[in-house]
């Protein structure tokens, strides 16, 4: 048996910009925000990290989504989540979802299996691994690649792999899944929390992991926040409430309001009481959490939205001003269920 050094996960952030709304402005205007540039990670097996999936959306990723729309843009890790890697800043970078699920496929799959090898064949050296960002034009999230390089296996035989994911956000893309293989059940992730919580969980785990600025920039810049829907599943960003003349405000805040007011009710141990009736406690719950994580990858109308659609059809005072402002951008009534359905997978699934 081997004794293996201690897990280490080290991340070096950087900024990019992103050109938010800024009413009456009709221009907007850009703004720097966080987000990783390197992960650099030594595995032991026996030394656990665990990790957590993303939580709430971040304000200014609503803009990005809005600016690319056909990429499906998502917070892609650095490090997996069932590696050791969080959902703060400076793990995560925006990227289109089928570049997300490259990543899972082709790199991440086996990371995790030779981090299984490892204690399996009790190996004698740990994982190593990294992921450079590379931008094609500084601070520009458009076009980038997560440069992945990983190496296992035993003294005097080790194996070194290399693989370049590519995200091009002003291309579509679509939910392609995530790979599955051998992992080790220790290492599996927890559920995102808030920001603040990962900031906390992430410092607990030094020295194994750290964080340090790195960037052509010195002394760093000052970054705008990344600001969280508060209340975790269901608040209002303030980009949304600025911006609710468009679509997509329109159908979010009648569901946001309701999960906000389901996950409430819940962690109290309560029903939540609509104005049309009762929901029950595990019903909301389940509710909740198919918004909050996808299952398999199943489109949100067979798990959520025709209950929704239930209760918003039960509500005739919500209905009647939900159909009022929908009518306000989109004439065509007969577009309102798939234009919801479709907002819910971009934005709740991923």
């Amino acid at each position: 048996m081997h004794a293996l050094p201690a897990t280490r996960i080290q991340h070096r952030y950087s900024y990019v910009n992103v050109l938010m709304p800024d009413p009456p402005n009709l221009a907007g205007v850009v703004k720097p925000y966080k987000v990783g540039q390197r992960m650099d990670a030594r595995l032991n097996p026996d030394d656990v990290v665990v990790g957590s999936a993303t939580g709430p959306n971040w304000t200014w990723m609503q803009a990005l989504r809005q600016r690319y729309a056909a990429a499906n843009v998502v917070r892609g890790h650095l490090l997996n989540h069932d590696l050791g890697g969080r959902s703060v800043e400076e793990n995560l970078y925006p990227i289109s979802t089928s570049a997300n699920g490259e990543h899972s496929r082709n790199v991440e799959v086996h990371v995790k299996e030779a981090l299984a090898d490892t204690k399996r064949l009790a190996w004698d050296q740990p994982v190593e691994y990294s992921v450079q960002v590379q931008e094609n034009a500084a601070h520009d999230p458009a076009a980038a690649r997560f440069v992945c390089d990983w190496e296992y296996g035993p003294s005097g035989g080790r194996v070194a792999q290399t693989y370049t994911v590519t995200s091009n956000l002003q291309l579509g893309s679509a939910y392609s899944g995530r790979a599955t293989g051998p992992k080790l059940a220790s290492w599996d992730h927890d559920k995102g929390g808030s920001l603040a919580q990962e900031r906390i969980a992430f410092a607990g785990l030094s020295p194994r992991v750290s964080a340090e600025w790195h960037d052509a920039t010195n002394p760093a810049p000052a970054l705008e926040p990344s600001v969280e829907a508060p209340g975790g599943h269901g608040g209002l960003p303030d980009w949304w409430k600025n911006n609710q003349w468009t679509l997509e405000s329109w159908a979010k805040a009648p569901l946001l309001e309701a999960l906000a007011w389901m996950d409430t009710q819940s962690a109290q141990g309560k029903d939540t009481a609509f104005s049309f009736g009762t929901l029950p406690r595990a019903e909301a719950e389940d509710i909740v959490d198919a918004c909050a994580t996808p299952k398999t990858g199943q489109p949100l109308a067979a798990s959520v939205w025709n209950r929704y659609w239930k209760w918003l059809q039960a509500d005739g005072a919500r209905r009647g001003w939900f159909l009022s402002n929908y009518a306000l951008v989109k004439p065509d009534p007969a577009r309102l269920v798939p234009d919801f359905v479709q907002w819910a997978k971009d934005e709740l699934l991923t």
